[in-house]
């Protein structure tokens, strides 16, 4: 299994190993650069002595021998091995003295005159630092010794052992940090990571019933805190989803308990007395068995609508189109009560989904429909800006508004009768929030109930106003 702290560990680890042993290297290679062009500058003053007082006499050349035997206060000029040549290579002078010693490998200096510096041996695998710098012998009239080249080279055991003392020191001081750093990172990841320990503790205890938990986004760290707040809104979407689950099973039970009852009553009567069993009697089993229909099919719906699951489609509908259709599905319930329509109907499309309308349309007309007294008058107005249903309402007080929405409220405290479980209106809330509308309700002082829903949409081209349509319901 993948761990965040091995995972770290192994990253700086190997990230410091790498800074150390570049920041070792650079080390190393500036101390030696330093080293070899201080031993550099020594060479090179030895070789212009040395060309210096090496000189044309007699058509020979020659260099003062007292020379080979002075001591500088460095370093004895017999410890350097050199030699001079043509530019054909010809040996002309040379000096090598001791067992085992030899001349090192005569490189020709650039042309521009730049000594030239490179590494080398002087024999037995001595380490050695050798220059070779051009010139012109001294007092040559005749100009038979111009264009030499002088080599002359440097025993440097000294500095290769303190470079190799140098190396070994930065390598050993480098494993010895890397070895110590790795308890120290383990100690300082796991303090590191201690808040992440804690949360998953405190999250460890969070369960169905405690849904109403919310983590302390201040007491984590920085880097947590959007951790902890996307978590605090997952728990937020988990209690209103179960919140609403429940719901919906107390809503459910509480709903069908009557009408299940009432079938159970219908059903002893029948096997209590056969006789009974009339076509009155099975009326009211299929009105109650359609009651019962209409309650889970809304309950879904509303369920859905609420958990936003429910699709929306929209195409280009005629609003005026649907208000008519659902009045007309309206007209046998209106003309059973004696009510009868106004029409204000603007032609109005929009951008919208038809059956979300539809469902819409239907529920706050038949609403207005179930609860008018009877022989109402019932006014629907279409704008381009809302759609409203007015009806008489003489049982409502504005304390009651606020409520007409909810779920199962009524107005009585008893069922007054079939396919009224004050699901419309609740319905209606959630199908309008889908697709971004709210509707709202008011009371006049004549306690007329207005039911409207803001429409939003942009008002059409002026054209001729609408007249007021009283029409009675059993005509289109």
């Amino acid at each position: 299994m993948k761990s965040i702290r091995r995972h770290l560990i192994l990253i700086l680890t190997l990230s410091v190993t790498a800074l150390l042993a570049v920041s070792g290297v650079l080390v190393w290679t500036l101390v030696r650069q330093g080293l070899v062009d201080q031993f550099d500058t020594a060479l090179l003053a030895r070789a212009r002595i040395l060309t210096d007082n090496i000189e044309e006499d007699d058509r020979e050349i020659q260099i003062d021998k007292n020379l080979l035997h002075q001591k500088d206060p460095e370093r004895a000029m017999s410890e350097a091995l050199w030699e001079v040549t043509r530019a054909d290579g010809t040996s002309l002078l040379h000096f090598a003295p001791g067992s085992g010693r030899r001349l090192p490998d005569i490189r020709p200096s650039p042309p521009n005159g730049e000594p030239m510096f490179y590494a080398t041996t002087m024999g037995l695998g001595v380490p050695a630092r050798a220059v070779s710098l051009r010139f012109d012998a001294k007092d040559d009239k005749p100009g038979l010794y111009k264009n030499l080249t002088l080599v002359t080279a440097l025993p440097a055991p000294e500095l290769t052992r303190t470079l190799r003392s140098l190396a070994l020191v930065l390598l050993g001081t480098g494993g010895a940090a890397v070895v110590l750093l790795i308890p120290l990172l383990k100690a300082a990841l796991r303090r590191g990571l201690q808040p992440l320990a804690d949360l998953a503790q405190a999250t460890a205890g969070i369960d169905a019933g405690k849904l109403d938990t919310r983590l302390d986004a201040q007491s984590v760290p920085e880097e947590l805190q959007p951790v902890v707040s996307r978590l605090n809104a997952l728990l937020e979407r988990l209690e209103t989803s179960f919140v609403r689950e429940r719901r919906f099973s107390s809503d459910v039970a509480h709903e069908l308990r009557t009408p299940v009852a009432e079938l159970r009553s219908l059903a002893e009567m029948v096997a209590n007395w056969p006789a009974e069993a009339t076509p009155a009697a099975f009326a009211d089993v299929r009105a109650i068995a359609r009651e019962m229909e209409d309650i889970v099919n809304s309950l879904t719906l509303l369920s859905r609508a609420e958990a936003g699951t429910q699709p929306v489609d929209l195409t280009e509908v005629s609003l005026t189109a649907l208000v008519q259709d659902a009045l007309d599905r309206a007209t046998p319930g209106a003309t059973a009560k004696g009510h009868h329509f106004v029409l204000h109907l603007a032609e109005v499309t929009a951008p919208t989904d038809a059956t979300l309308w539809k469902m819409i349309l239907v529920n706050l007309i038949g609403n207005a429909v179930d609860h008018a007294p009877p022989g109402s008058t019932i006014t629907v107005e279409l704008t381009p800006t809302a759609f409203t249903v007015s009806n008489p309402a003489p049982d409502l007080s504005q304390e009651d508004l606020p409520r007409l929405f909810d779920r199962f409220w009524r107005k009585e405290s008893s069922r007054t009768g079939y396919g009224h479980s004050g699901l419309g209106l609740a319905l209606v809330s959630s199908l309008a929030s889908l697709l971004g509308l709210r509707p709202a309700a008011g009371l006049t002082a004549d306690h007329q109930l207005r039911l409207g829903l803001p429409l939003l949409l942009p008002p059409p081209d002026p054209g001729p106003p609408s007249r007021p349509q009283k029409c009675h319901p059993t005509a289109r």
